[in-house]
């Protein structure tokens, strides 16, 4: 069983003081903690002195580590049982909030930011989960409702994770601020390894596993790295993959043995690589918020079905893009890809 003691242990020793506490709590997958990241500015921006704590998971807990507005982080696994979820609770609002955001729709946020009696609440809710409907305006000052299907139907940039963010923060007291960009800064030691590693400013291409529900298997990967070394001889091509992408890496290094690929790298380390790339392609993954954060252009794949939802929501921010939808032709989807990053390179 998941344990929370050392984040409520974490939580119960902080020298708050009588400083303004703001609690942003993001507890999902790494694109989603990085689109967060206006709402943290604007907190930043407004009040300089606030304490500003970070609840992520686990497995996210490394990702805005050196992200100067943010004061902590601490790690919150929703496996926990509820008897440790309560005492988590607990800690926070010993802390004395003054304002909470419930930036991952989930109902676990909506109970704990009620019980830590902050001043102010407020949220995200997902439309088509009928439970967080009913139950988050009990729990909230304020919620926005992200409406998916509509999204599906008549995409809208306007709806972007980003602008939410930003507006329920300004709907909180602290206003829009100048600089609305994505971070995910890196440290002087992952910076320093990816300029060995990667010299000059690589293409990526990461090999996420959603590139298969994207149209391109292994195979087609391989060949599309293939004319992207073709296509652009005078950049080098870097390739990434996770632990769960060794397929893709092994079809890789068996057509391209003397690629430049990375598998299963430390968070930071593949934060670096993205920061000296010059372009990025990569299916819908955290990659493409990587790019934004550090503002390189990029050319992102969203499978067919979701296309308007998830780049209404989710897409490319504030840098150069191109969104591209998958589909099963994967010789149409390489040359889209091809001609896209030809359009982003000049």
């Amino acid at each position: 069983m998941p344990n929370l003691s050392e984040a409520i242990a974490e939580l119960r020793a902080l020298p708050i003081a009588t400083r303004e506490v703001v609690v942003v709590f993001r507890t999902d997958k790494i694109g989603d903690l990085i689109v967060t990241t206006p709402l943290i500015r604007a907190i930043k921006a407004h009040s300089p002195e606030a304490y500003v704590l970070l609840v992520a998971s686990p497995y996210n807990q490394a990702v805005l580590a050196n992200m100067p507005e943010i004061d902590r982080i601490v790690a919150f696994d929703d496996r926990a049982g509820w008897r440790q979820k309560l005492a988590f609770a607990s800690a926070l609002r010993s802390l004395k909030p003054h304002a909470m955001f419930v930036m991952s729709p989930k109902p676990d946020g909506y109970w704990i930011a009620r019980f830590t009696g902050a001043t102010w609440r407020g949220g995200v809710v997902m439309n088509y989960h009928t439970m967080q409907r009913l139950t988050a305006p009990l729990l909230l000052n304020a919620v926005s409702i992200i409406n998916r299907a509509k999204l599906d139907r008549t995409p809208d940039r306007r709806c972007h994770v980003s602008e939410i963010a930003l507006n329920l923060a300004a709907r909180g007291g602290y206003p829009r601020p100048a600089d609305i960009t994505l971070s995910a800064p890196t440290s002087a030691d992952d910076r320093a390894w990816a300029a060995i590693a990667a010299p000059g400013h690589p293409i990526l291409l990461h090999l996420g596993g959603t590139w298969g529900v994207c149209g391109l298997n292994p195979l087609a990967l391989a060949a599309l790295a293939q004319r992207i070394t073709t296509t652009f001889p005078q950049k080098q091509l870097v390739m990434t993959a996770g632990p769960a992408d060794q397929e893709y890496a092994d079809s890789i290094s068996a057509a391209l043995p003397d690629a430049a690929l990375f598998t299963a790298l430390p968070f930071g380390q593949w934060n670096a690589l993205i920061e000296r790339a010059a372009l990025v392609v990569t299916p819908d993954t955290g990659a493409v918020h990587l790019a934004s954060a550090h503002q390189r252009p990029v050319v992102a794949v969203y499978v067919d079905s979701r296309h308007n939802a998830m780049t209404s929501l989710f897409g490319p921010w504030q840098t150069p893009y191109r969104t591209l939808r998958g589909g099963a032709d994967a010789a149409a989807l390489q040359d889209a890809i091809i001609k896209a990053m030809a359009e982003l390179a000049d």
